[in-house]
C-alpha cells in the first residue's frame, strides 16, 4: 500500500471513529435524567458514607487510595448532562460544586446535594471528553455505583485471565509470568475500587487479546490502524491515569510473538509506526475535544483549557523542572506493590529474588545465553523507559497523583523482565532415567 493510501486510510479511521465515539455521547445525553435518578441517590449516599475523596481501601498503603472524589465529579456531569441540549451539555460538561477544589467537600456534600436538590450547575469540564459516560450513564439505569464497580471490576479480571490463559496455552508461559509479575508490581487488585482506574486497564485488555490473536495469525499490517483507535479511546476515557499502558503493553505481546515467528533482530520500523499513530489518535482526540466544543459554544474555549495545560506539564508549582521530574519519578517509584508494603514488601522481595533468581543461578539453571541478541534488549528497555518520560512530561500531574500513575510502571516492570528473558537461558527440563 503506498504511503498516501495508508494516510488517507488512516484519516477516514480516524473520522469513523471520532464520529462514532461523539454520537454515542450524544445518545448518552438524551438519556432522561428520571431513569437514572434512583442509582444516582443510591450512588450519592455511597459516596457519601465513604466520608473522603482519597481514602486508603488498606489503612497506610498508599497505592490502595481510590478517587472518589474523579468519581464524584463524573456522575455529577453524567446528572447534568441535558437531553434537550446534548451537543452543548457534552461540550461544557457542567456540574455542581460549592468550592471546586473542596474534593472531600465533592464526595460528602456537592454531589449529594446535586442529586437531591437539583441545583444549577455552576462549574465545568470542558477539557476532559468524560467519554466514559457513554458506559457509565447506561449502566446507571440498573445499577448504582457500588454495583458498576463490581460489574466491571468482574469484567477486567475475566480479561487479565483470558490473556494468561492464551499466552499458556500458545506456549508463552515465561512471558505470562512477566505479564503477571507486572500486574503485581502495580497492586491490579486496586485498580476496580473506582471507575477512574479500570478505563485503560480495560482498554490494555481488550487491545491486548486483539493483538495477540492477530500476531499469533501473522496480520501485522492490521496493528498500526489499531494502535490508531486505542490511542483515540484512551484519550477519549482517561483522565491523565495510566494512558501508555494501552500503546506499550500491546506493544510488547505483538513484538514477542513476533520474535518467536521471526529470526534475527527485532524491526523497529513497526513498533514508531504503532507508537506515532497512537500518538497521534491520542492528541488529536484531545483537539477534537477542544475544537468540537469551540464551534458548538460559538467561543474560544482555550482559556478553559490553557491553565490545566500549565499545571499538568510542571510549570504552575514553581519549582525547578529537574526537582519536579525527579519528585514526579521518585513518588510514581515509591508506590510499587513491594516497596509499598513497607518491611513486608521488603522481605516478600527478597525471598522472590532469592528463591526465583539466586537460587535457580546458582543450581546452573538460569545461564547467561552464549549469544544474546542485544537489539531485542534494547528494544524491551526503550519501550520501558516511555512511563518515565511520561512522569517528566506530564510532571506536575504525575507528582501530585502518584498513588495511581505509578501503575503506568507495569509495562516498564513487564519490559525489564522480557530484556532479562533475552540475556538468560532456562534450564528445568528433567532429566529422564534409562535415556527415555
Amino acid at each position: 500500500m503506498s504511503t498516501v493510501k495508508s494516510i488517507l486510510r488512516y484519516i477516514v479511521i480516524s473520522i469513523i471513529i471520532a464520529t462514532l465515539l461523539i454520537s454515542l455521547f450524544m445518545l448518552t445525553a438524551l438519556l432522561p435524567r428520571e431513569k437514572i435518578q434512583a442509582n444516582m441517590e443510591k450512588s450519592a449516599n455511597y459516596l457519601q458514607e465513604k466520608g473522603a475523596a482519597f481514602p486508603f481501601t488498606v489503612l497506610g498503603i498508599n497505592c490502595s487510595r481510590a478517587d472518589y472524589y474523579a468519581d464524584a465529579v463524573l456522575l455529577n456531569v453524567a446528572y447534568y448532562l441535558d437531553s434537550e441540549h446534548p451537543a452543548e451539555s457534552v461540550s461544557w460538561a457542567h456540574f455542581y460544586s460549592e468550592d471546586a477544589f473542596n474534593w472531600n467537600g465533592m464526595v460528602k456534600d456537592y454531589f449529594p446535594t446535586a442529586v437531591e436538590k437539583q441545583p444549577v450547575p455552576n462549574q465545568q469540564y470542558l477539557r476532559y471528553w468524560h467519554g466514559s459516560l457513554i458506559v457509565v450513564k447506561p449502566l446507571l439505569i440498573w445499577l448504582s455505583i457500588s454495583g458498576i464497580y463490581r460489574l466491571l471490576g468482574a469484567v477486567l479480571w475475566i480479561l487479565l485471565g483470558s490473556i494468561i490463559v492464551i499466552l499458556i496455552r500458545k506456549g508463552f508461559g515465561k512471558e505470562a509470568v512477566a505479564f503477571i509479575l507486572a500486574m503485581i508490581a502495580v497492586s491490579v487488585w486496586f485498580v476496580p475500587v473506582c471507575l477512574e482506574y479500570i478505563w485503560m486497564f480495560l482498554v490494555m485488555t481488550v487491545t491486548s487479546l486483539i493483538v495477540i490473536h492477530l500476531s499469533l495469525k501473522q496480520q501485522y499490517r492490521r496493528m498500526p490502524g489499531i494502535f490508531l483507535c486505542v490511542g483515540m479511546l484512551a484519550a477519549f476515557l482517561d483522565f491523565f491515569t495510566t494512558e501508555t499502558i494501552t500503546l506499550l503493553i500491546p506493544l510488547m505481546f505483538m513484538y514477542m510473538i513476533r520474535h518467536r515467528q521471526r529470526e534475527g533482530s527485532p524491526e523497529w520500523i513497526p513498533a514508531i509506526k504503532c507508537a506515532v499513530l497512537w500518538g497521534i489518535g491520542y492528541v488529536g482526540m484531545w483537539v477534537t475535544k477542544w475544537i468540537s466544543a469551540a464551534a458548538v459554544l460559538k467561543r474560544d474555549v482555550m482559556p478553559y483549557v490553557q491553565n490545566s495545560i500549565t499545571e499538568h506539564l510542571g510549570t504552575a508549582e514553581g519549582l525547578p523542572l529537574q526537582e519536579l521530574w525527579l519528585k514526579s519519578i521518585r513518588r510514581n517509584i515509591y508506590n510499587l506493590s513491594t516497596l509499598n508494603y513497607g518491611m513486608i514488601g521488603a522481605i516478600l522481595t527478597l525471598v522472590f529474588f532469592f528463591c526465583m533468581v539466586f537460587l535457580p543461578i546458582y543450581f546452573n539453571k538460569i545461564t547467561l545465553k552464549k549469544q544474546i541478541q542485544k537489539k531485542w534488549v534494547l528494544l524491551y528497555l526503550v519501550i520501558g523507559t516511555i512511563p518515565f518520560l511520561r512522569f517528566v512530561v506530564i510532571s506536575e500531574h504525575s507528582a501530585v497523583h502518584g498513588w495511581f500513575t505509578y501503575r503506568a510502571l507495569a509495562a516498564s516492570i513487564m519490559a525489564v523482565i522480557l530484556a532479562f528473558y533475552e540475556l538468560v537461558d532456562f534450564n528445568f527440563k528433567q532429566k529422564h532415567k534409562g535415556g527415555k
